[in-house]
This record gives structure tokens, C-alpha cells and sequence, in this order.
């Protein structure tokens, strides 16, 4: 599962997403992909700082492929320019920035192609571009380099709460969560972050070989960013039905608190609308969330079984 964003969704978050402060620039990882480079070289790349200041990051390059450009602007408040590239010998290269990744964390798309096998010298956006006094140079949904015009200068505006690391650009959610799936068979599901072999962010243990159940993890510590979500698989004739990520521990349906949603749900659920049992979670079998259970609930949850 590409791209799943750990971020909360209310309607204040296009509100949170604005509130960009003004972020002194630490460090730009650059992320670039050389498509053709006709003998082994050293780029350089040098963004320059609003004194004027270039601040040099270098890689070796030895054929195509990713590489990473990392230069220290001990936190810059502004940029002159964005960066434009050197190399160290008379190779032809051709490079496209990927992306940026500013202060370790915050990750920018660029797409941007440079080479210098035109007449003219490449480079990134700088503030000779021609750009209005509030202009976006390069931005995501949670940072932004801005021209401003009264320091004649590119600054950097940013999200505070954003995690570090790999391609964080959710705000990173502060509250515990709960992993869930409706699953078949005998096994484990691990769920592991960015590639199958990635840190494991939770588990799930299930034995049902004949029929569908709800299972549920153990709570899952806070974690932000866009990741890419592995399911890896363990045991024995799995089926897997659907999962979902959720603030409240309770599975849907399930009023006895076994940590599952199952049959035996559906049998004290009848007891109890019959007046002859009790339920130790009635607010899990409340199906059509009117505060109470009823027949219609009933009727809700041997559809869900059914399914």
C-alpha cells in the first residue's frame, strides 16, 4: 500500500496545513537521479545563502543512478539561490533533481532536469527569477521556500510538527492508534513500514480457519510521515479481507471483548436483545450508531458476518 498518510482528517486541517512559520535552513539533501554522464566525475551542487554565501555539497558519480547531494547551510535564514551544479572534470551530465529533503525531514518535489550539455549554465530558481514579494519558489503540503521581497531573499516557511525521516510530509499524529483486520486462517500479519524487510510498526496473531474475524493489535506508539505500508503474511491459508488504522481500541461489533468480532458476538448480541443476557461492550454493537441497540443492530451485524 503506497503513500499512506499518518495524519489526522478533520475539517481544521486545511487550516493546520497553512500554519507555516518561518524555518532557518539547517541542511538540503538533494535528490537526484543522473540519466547519462559519459565518465566518472565529482558533482557539486552550491545553493547560496542571502549573504551571498555558496555552501558546497559534493558526490562522487561513477555511472547512472540515484546519488545524494547534501549541503550544510548552518541555518540560513534566506537563500540567494537554490542551487546550481559544477563538475570536476569534463564529464557530460545530465541529472534530474528528484526532490529536496530540507532539515533531514521536510520533502519537496523538484523534477527538475539540469546539464551541462546545453550553452548555458543550469541551475535551480533564484531570486533574479522575476518573483512577486509572497511567491512560492518550491513547496509541499506542509513546507514551502517563499520570495520575500523586503529581504530581497527565498525563506523557508514550514509545519511544526512533522517527523523526521524518510518521506515525511504528514504532520505526525500525536495520539495512539489500533490496527485492524478482517482476516481468515491460521498466522500472523506484521505490518511494516516502506519495505517488506522495514521497521515493524505493529502485528496481529489469529486462528479462524474456517470463517472471517476481526482482529485487532496491541496499541500502536504515535508514528507521522507518508509511508508505504508491507503486509507480510505467516502461517497457514490466510485470507485477508480488509484493515483499517483507528483511535479507539474497540473492534466493530465485537460486545463480549474477546478482541474479536465473530459469531459468538452475534449469539450474546440476541441474548441480549431478548432480555435474557448482558454484554460487556454494548456500545461496540451499536451498528447504526443511534445510542442504542435494537433489532436493527442485529440485522447490521449478520449482514457484516456474512460478508
Amino acid at each position: 500500500m503506497k503513500d499512506v498518510e499518518f495524519t489526522p482528517s478533520d475539517e481544521n486541517d486545511e487550516d493546520e496545513a497553512s500554519e507555516l512559520i518561518k524555518t532557518a535552513v539547517d541542511s538540503i539533501d538533494y535528490n537526484i537521479t543522473v540519466t547519462s554522464v559519459d565518465m566518472d566525475t565529482t558533482v557539486s551542487m552550491y545553493p547560496a545563502t542571502s549573504t551571498g554565501k555558496d555552501c558546497v555539497g559534493s558526490v562522487d558519480v561513477s555511472g547512472t543512478g540515484k546519488y545524494t547531494i547534501t549541503c550544510d547551510l548552518g541555518g540560513a535564514g534566506g537563500l540567494m539561490n537554490m542551487g546550481y551544479f559544477k563538475v570536476s572534470n569534463d564529464a557530460q551530465i545530465t541529472f534530474v533533481i528528484d526532490s529536496i529533503t530540507v532539515n533531514g525531514k521536510y520533502d519537496i518535489d523538484i523534477s527538475s532536469e539540469l546539464t551541462n550539455t546545453r550553452e548555458w549554465a543550469d541551475g535551480l530558481r533564484n531570486i533574479w527569477n522575476g518573483f512577486s514579494d509572497g511567491d512560492k519558489v518550491y513547496y509541499s503540503d506542509y513546507a514551502e521556500f517563499r520570495y520575500v521581497k523586503a529581504n530581497d531573499a527565498i525563506e523557508f516557511f514550514a509545519a511544526e510538527n512533522i517527523s523526521s525521516g524518510g518521506g515525511g510530509n504528514a504532520p505526525f499524529i500525536e495520539d495512539e492508534t489500533w490496527f485492524f483486520a478482517n482476516v481468515k486462517g491460521t498466522g500472523r500479519i506484521e505490518v511494516r513500514l516502506d519495505s517488506p524487510t522495514g521497521d515493524v510498526l505493529t502485528s496481529v496473531d489469529f486462528d479462524s480457519a474456517d470463517k472471517f474475524v476481526t482482529v485487532k493489535s496491541g496499541a500502536i506508539a504515535p508514528v507521522g510521515g507518508t509511508h508505504d505500508l508491507y503486509f507480510i503474511f505467516s502461517g497457514k491459508d490466510i485470507a485477508f479481507d480488509s484493515w483499517t488504522f483507528s483511535y479507539s481500541d474497540t473492534v466493530r461489533g465485537d460486545v463480549n471483548s474477546d478482541g474479536v468480532f465473530n459469531v459468538a458476538d452475534l449469539v450474546a448480541m440476541q441474548e441480549y436483545i431478548l432480555g435474557k443476557g448482558s454484554l460487556n461492550n454494548w456500545q461496540a454493537g451499536d451498528l447504526i450508531s443511534d445510542g442504542k441497540l435494537n433489532v436493527f443492530d442485529l440485522v447490521q451485524m449478520r449482514k457484516a458476518l456474512l460478508n
